[in-house]
Formats: structure tokens, C-alpha cells, sequence
């Protein structure tokens, strides 16, 4: 009995020790890395998958896990989509231009706004400084023209920290497209083809009878 006792918490020392370390492993896996820059994005649909004339609303997250005293400044991210993802809108942003000026804009260094110029198939995004440990995102929409597989590549990323200019690389994004369902979810008749509504047929079987009893009874019933 003793033997069993000591094989029994070897078992469960092994175990406890196998759950510790997998806990371990899942925690940092969950954390984000120190002294880097993060950016992805993702669309309102888990499967990505789209019909033809379809609107997709992409959201775009930059995630600044860079030190306290390294903040980011002059950093501008861009995205191409292809011509067949025509963008619609970028989040509050005008489509018009005439307001746009990045030189009178960067001459606040203090300012997190961002601001942006955009067309069909192009978005640039410009911030004069982003602070370390801070995350922004925003959205935009694309008009799903035609059938097929599309990918957005990643954001280009530039930016300066300490009087050096750095790149990222984001990660991009794959669309599914399909073409316009064309068949009805109805089952049409074809000319000259029979069709049997099980229900119908069964209702009757059931009514007729039950009525011919009824009328049986009532006329037995007058005599």
C-alpha cells in the first residue's frame, strides 16, 4: 500500500509540475514582446468571405510596446489594396484632401492625432508622435467588386525614435470573394415535372377520412 501511496504522488508531482509549466508557457505566449512594435489587422467576418458587392470593414491595430523613453515620432503607416478592394472610407477622414497638410502638421510634436490622405486603393496614416505603451487603431471599408481571392499586404510602417528611422512590416490579410448567388433557395417547378407536397398529402390523408366519419355520425344522428 505504501509503494502505491509513493507511485500515486510521483504521478500527481509529475503532473502538477506538467500543468505549471504548460500554464508558463501559454502566459508568455499571451505576452506581447518588450521593445517592439506590433501591427495587424483583421476584418468584421471570422471567415473572411465575402459576396460580390459586399462592403468589408477592415480594422488596421499599431501597438507600441517600446520603452518609456522611446517614443515614436514622424511615423506614418500605409496600406495598398488591390483594385479589385476598392476603399470607400477610412474611419472619420474626408475623402477630399484640400485640408491636407503633413509639413504644417508634424510642426506640432506634441500632437497623437493622427491624420490621413486616402484614395481607391491607397491610405496613408501620419502621426506626429506616438507614446510608448499605447495602442490605436482605426477602420476602413472596401467595396468587394469582384470574384476571387484577394490579399491586402502588410502595413509599411516608418518611423523615427531617437534621431533614427526604422521600418515594420505589418501583417496583412486575405478576402474571399464569391459571385452573386444566382439560384433561388426555392425549389422552382420545371415544366412537366410533378411535384408531391408530402405535408399536403399527409394532411389530407388524415382530414378525409375524419370528415367522412363526421358527416357519417351527424347523418345517423337526424335519423
Amino acid at each position: 500500500m505504501n509503494k502505491a501511496n509513493r507511485y500515486f504522488s510521483l504521478i500527481t508531482s509529475v503532473l502538477m509540475i506538467t500543468f505549471v509549466l504548460i500554464g508558463l508557457t501559454n502566459n508568455a505566449a499571451a505576452q506581447p514582446p518588450l521593445e517592439s512594435v506590433m501591427s495587424y489587422m483583421f476584418c468584421d467576418k471570422e471567415d473572411s468571405t465575402y459576396i460580390v458587392g459586399d462592403t468589408a470593414n477592415i480594422t488596421v491595430v499599431l501597438k507600441n510596446y517600446l520603452g518609456e523613453n522611446e517614443t515614436i515620432v514622424n511615423a506614418t503607416l500605409a496600406i495598398q489594396t488591390p483594385a479589385e478592394l476598392n476603399i470607400t472610407q477610412v474611419a472619420n477622414f474626408s475623402y477630399d484632401m484640400s485640408g491636407y497638410n503633413s509639413t504644417e502638421y508634424l510642426l506640432n510634436e506634441n500632437t497623437t492625432t493622427p491624420i490621413c490622405w486616402w484614395n481607391n486603393t491607397y491610405l496613408n496614416m501620419t502621426w506626429a508622435k506616438i507614446n510608448p505603451y499605447t495602442l490605436h487603431d482605426f477602420w476602413f471599408t472596401v467595396n468587394c467588386t469582384e470574384e476571387g481571392s484577394f490579399g491586402i499586404e502588410g502595413s509599411t510602417f516608418d518611423y523615427s525614435i531617437n534621431n533614427k528611422t526604422k521600418n515594420l512590416e505589418g501583417e496583412g490579410l486575405a478576402l474571399t470573394v464569391n459571385a452573386e448567388p444566382t439560384i433561388s433557395r426555392l425549389n422552382m417547378p420545371v415544366r412537366g415535372e410533378t411535384i408531391w407536397y408530402w405535408w399536403l398529402a399527409g394532411g389530407l390523408l388524415i382530414a378525409i377520412p375524419l370528415i367522412t366519419i363526421i358527416i357519417m355520425r351527424i347523418t345517423l344522428w337526424k335519423r
